[in-house]
Parts: C-alpha cells; structure tokens; sequence
C-alpha cells in the first residue's frame, strides 16, 4: 500500500513587516500549501504537546525548535526565521510533521478531550493587575504572554500571591 502523503507541494515566502529595527532581521515565514490540510489538525492536536487548536478545523498553532508554527487549511507561518534556509529547514520539519501524523491517522483517537493552553488573559487574572514593571514589562498582559512562551518564570513577579504561584505554575 502507497503511503498517503497530505502535504506535496508547498511555496515558501518571507515576511519582514513586523521587523523590529533594534534586533536582529527576523522574518515570518509563510508556506503556502497547496491541499487543504484541514483534515489533519485534529490528529495534530491529539499528538502535539501544547497545542493551541481552533476546534473546528480553522488553525493550530505550536511551538517547535523555538519557533511559533500556525497552520491554517492551506497556509503555515513559522515565526523568527533569519532566511530562507532557515525557513525552509523548519517548514521540512513541520510538513515531515504533518505527513507522519496524517499517514497515521487510523491508530490516532481524537476522541479524548486535551487540556488546552491558556490564554494570556486566563494567566493575567492571576497577577496583581499593577502593572508595576518590576518584572522588566510594561505590563501584567505582556507578563502573562511571556508565561505562555516559557520566557520568563512566575516568581518573577514580585507581586504574585503563593496560592496563584502554585496556579500559574500547574499550567
């Protein structure tokens, strides 16, 4: 039996519109897809490790390599590339990904429910709300935003109640 490939063809572009001037080039790769891999994100979110799925088909986003992967039916965006090498390198890897899980997809039980992973403002309802800036951000949402990266640890935040501690660092 032939293997069943998702994923063909696929068109790399990058994007540096969000560049910052103050660090390093960074860019937005974007593939373009050819098929529809709608199909697949279940079974993505079924075997990825802290996904973020829309549910119904519309997109999942993770992280791998240190690096955002979202896809979408027929596009995916991999965030802090430096060129295209690089682009096309963590696109291989995140397509390989795709074809693996969709070839499996029979053995695959997405029936189970994942925890899913929160969101910034479900961590933000955690912390002072002072926006104090001790923990070097401008405030408690960009705080809780670099939790959910793994950027920064929650003692950072000299305001945090030791029960949200033990809250922030269960998710």
């Amino acid at each position: 039996m032939e293997k069943q490939i998702l994923v063909r063809n696929y068109r790399i572009e990058l994007d540096d519109s969000e560049h910052d001037p103050e660090t390093p080039m960074l860019y937005y790769a974007k593939a373009l897809i050819e098929s529809d891999v709608s199909e697949v994100m279940p079974y993505l979110n079924t075997e990825l490790n802290y996904a973020i799925y829309s549910g119904d088909k519309r997109f999942i986003i993770w992280k791998e390599s240190g690096h955002k992967i979202s896809l979408k039916p027929t596009e995916m965006s991999i965030s802090k590339v430096s060129c295209l090498e690089e682009a096309r390198y963590h696109a291989r890897n995140a397509i390989t990904r795709i074809n693996d899980v969709w070839c499996r997809r029979v053995e695959i039980d997405t029936s189970g429910q994942k925890q899913s992973i929160p969101t910034p403002h479900d961590l933000w309802k955690l912390l002072s709300g002072k926006n104090c800036g001790l923990c070097g951000f401008k405030s408690c949402m960009v705080f809780a935003a670099e939790l959910i990266e793994g950027n920064v640890q929650p003692e950072q935040c000299v305001h945090l109640l030791p029960d949200n501690s033990n809250h922030l660092e269960a998710v």
